[in-house]
């Protein structure tokens, strides 16, 4: 928050300039977000595409499907090939922004997927457990006892 204030107050001389374009501020139009984000070096190709996908999730909310459902493909992709800790970035992160905008659209079995497949890569993730627990109060308990049932079964295994 001292950043963005300080940038602010540092227009002039380009302080904005110095911000994260992708950071999450509260009172950030989303068409201040870059189309496409600044290129990290070195970046794999996995984290190059999903910081792509945020930028257009973060830009056109309404249309958060289609970017969302290909960052869990790239997480299922990381997954099968065992890799549960990529170099330079956080699966669990791009896990714990799906279910974001699945539990604001009222999809709990997307945001019930993606917090399972996050806590795959970080089983301790502060904000995939938080929004565990905010799932388990706000899903009706017939909808939540029908949704184990059928990942039960699904995953007979886990």
């Amino acid at each position: 928050m001292r950043l963005y204030l300080g940038a602010v107050i540092n227009r002039e001389s380009g302080g904005m300039r110095r911000l994260d374009p992708m950071g999450h501020i509260v009172f950030r139009a989303p068409h201040l977000y870059p189309e496409v984000p600044p290129a990290v070096t070195n970046a794999t190709p996995e984290f190059a595409e999903c910081l792509r996908l945020e930028a257009r999730m973060l830009r056109d909310m309404a249309n958060w499907r289609d970017p969302a459902s290909r960052i869990e493909q790239i997480l299922n992709d990381l997954l099968a090939k065992n890799i549960l800790k990529p170099r330079d970035f956080s699966p669990s992160y791009f896990a714990a922004l799906v279910a974001r905008f699945a539990i604001g659209d009222n999809d709990w079995n997307t945001a019930l997927r993606l917090l399972r497949l996050g806590l795959v890569f970080s089983g301790q993730d502060e904000q995939l457990l938080y929004l565990s627990r905010v799932l388990d109060r706000i899903i009706p308990q017939d909808m939540l006892e029908k949704f184990r049932k059928e990942d039960a079964e699904k995953h007979p295994n886990l």
